[in-house]
């Protein structure tokens, strides 16, 4: 019974807790800076490889912005830039008040942008919104992007 109690509690953590830690949704490129936000009051974090479930970093946070004017409540931050390696983490926030809090998953990767564009025009198609593209406009989004030819097809 106290086992089973043990991972409810966990769980009720762990899905609360994810709203108070801002990460990068889409994800972060491997060589580029990397911060968190958080509105909690934390001494230190930690990334944690998903897959192995082993912290890969632990730092200390900062109070970035004491009674921000737009968001309504302190801000403190995290920077995890020294992680390169391509992979699902998540991050653990500590405070004197608990164990840690659990942010939503995010990736690290060369790639985590190639896949946006192709998911907002699909968002807009799905909308019944129609754009007029021309074949060289398309061809241009491709490069841009870096999305692989033939993926984007243009029907005349």
């Amino acid at each position: 019974m106290v086992w089973i109690l043990s991972i409810m509690l966990v769980g009720m953590l762990h899905v609360q807790a994810q709203q108070n830690i801002y990460v990068n949704q889409v994800g972060y490129l491997t060589n580029a800076p990397k911060y968190f936000y958080t509105d909690y009051e934390a001494d230190s974090f930690a990334v944690i490889n998903t897959k192995t479930r082993l912290a890969v970093l632990n730092g200390k946070m900062q109070l970035r912005k004491k009674k921000d004017p737009l968001a309504g409540f302190d801000i403190y931050s995290g920077s995890f830039s020294q992680i390169t390696s391509k992979g699902e983490y998540v991050i653990k926030v500590f405070s004197p008040l608990n164990s840690g809090i659990v942010s939503y998953p995010f990736k690290v990767s060369d790639d985590v942008f190639s896949d946006l564009l192709l998911l907002a025009n699909r968002s807009i198609f799905m909308q019944g919104v129609v754009w007029q593209w021309t074949k060289n406009m398309l061809e241009n989004i491709t490069e841009t992007f870096a999305i692989p030819k033939g993926t984007l097809s243009f029907h005349e």
